[in-house]
């Protein structure tokens, strides 16, 4: 086989055009966006928390009540916690039907809503996760009196895809009829 000058010119040409096309391709897909694209970005990822009040309006009347878990945040940030949790009701009675938003936090954004959230009532009743969106997770529970104390809790367990686990209690208080 002889040496061909054109062909190796050829090849030596054309691996040079991949080579800068390659570079420009990157280059335009990883760019930094500008102001105008981290505009839109922030729009998108806001606009629809708008709509949140209006598609779920027992969450934000004057009647609702919000509580903080027990525990402080985690210390490490890509651990799913509850940001705060709120009632539907200020007010809770026994045998009254309670609709209850929980704020999901995961800076990993590895928590599968509503897969990862499991949520028990004080008398250790699994209870339905429902995905809202938004970092939203959504529960509906009927109150029942403990007669041993008014002060009751639900316990949050959050599990995200890498397997950390943290879990939360929300106390409220549920009053005789």
């Amino acid at each position: 086989m002889a040496f061909d000058l054109p062909s190796f010119v050829n090849l030596v040409v054309s691996a040079a055009i991949s080579v800068v096309l390659s570079w420009l391709i990157a280059h335009w897909y990883y760019r930094k966006s500008g102001p105008v694209e981290r505009m839109l970005k922030e729009i998108k990822s806001v606009l629809p928390s708008y709509f949140h009040p209006v598609i779920y309006p027992q969450f934000y009347s004057s009647d609702i009540m919000t509580v903080s878990p027990d525990q402080p945040f985690p210390n490490d940030p890509d651990t799913p916690h509850i940001e705060c949790v709120t009632f539907s009701k200020k007010v809770i009675v026994d045998g009254d039907r309670v609709d209850v938003l929980l704020k999901v936090r995961d800076t990993g954004r590895n928590l599968e809503n509503p897969s990862g959230i499991s949520v028990r009532d004080h008398l250790e009743r699994e209870l339905a996760v429902k995905s809202i969106g938004l970092g939203f997770a959504a529960i509906t529970l009927r109150a029942k009196l403990d007669a041993k104390d008014p002060l009751t809790k639900l316990t949050v367990t959050l599990t995200d895809t890498a397997g950390k686990r943290n879990t939360q209690s929300i106390p409220f208080l549920v009053h005789s009829r």
